[in-house]
């Protein structure tokens, strides 16, 4: 959707969220995580011809078969989209690491681990990086599990073109799992504005949608196992 004035409404709200927001003071992203989605949750455009509003999760990461231990996800982030009749819910699950996602040291196997996880109950997962300094915009990336090897990966690829992929982090020698596909990072508000509202991203399934109400993620789960 070509919603207008979404991207100054949507910058303005990302900047607003992240200007007093220091990494500093979150030893682990988690932390950090919950600062950022409870500002970004939230109306961010609402007219008699629009409205768009946010609505983020932090999943529960504690004790045994938490949510994030069986799902692999962080966060989660739905859009309500209306735009004079027409109206859609999408959704989509996050992992966060701090720093960039393809730097050596960012532990390539246990995010590809985690995105696998994820992309069991959608396809629409996405990785963030966790800025190092106070009001920094954090990046996204569009981050996508596929069995499907050689050339052809990009070009299977449901969330981009075939030429906008950054890296891929291959299964170790022991593991024969899909490979995970990273794709290049952009703003958070550009993310919101041009993908997650902007139809390119996004999982309209309402089973998943509606699982994003609950930080343990049990609706998803009862799905899971319905399936």
């Amino acid at each position: 959707m070509r919603i207008r004035g979404l991207k100054p409404a949507v910058r303005h709200h990302v900047r607003r969220a992240v200007a007093r927001l220091d990494p500093a003071r979150y030893q682990q992203e988690p932390a950090y995580i919950a600062a950022l989605f409870a500002r970004l949750d939230d109306v961010v455009l609402e007219r008699a011809d629009a409205k768009v509003e946010f609505r983020s999760t932090v999943v529960a990461d504690r004790g045994r078969g938490s949510a994030e231990s069986i799902w692999g996800a962080d966060f989660g982030l739905t859009a309500s989209i209306r735009e004079f009749n027409l109206e859609l819910r999408k959704a989509v699950l996050g992992q966060a690491k701090r720093g960039s996602l393809t730097a050596p040291e960012g532990e390539a196997q246990g995010f590809r681990t985690q995105v696998i996880k994820m992309s069991r109950m959608t396809w629409a997962t996405v990785g963030l990086e966790v800025p190092r300094a106070i009001g920094e915009i954090p990046m996204v990336r569009m981050v996508e599990a596929t069995s499907t090897y050689g050339e052809t990966w990009a070009a299977k690829s449901i969330v981009a073109p075939p030429d906008s992929y950054e890296q891929v982090i291959r299964p170790a020698l022991s593991d024969e799992g899909p490979a995970v596909l990273l794709w290049t990072a952009v703003p958070l508000d550009q993310y919101l504005c041009d993908y997650l509202v902007g139809c390119a991203h996004g999982d309209r399934d309402e089973r998943v949608v509606q699982a994003l109400d609950s930080s343990n993620l049990t609706r998803l789960h009862i799905r899971a196992e319905k399936a």
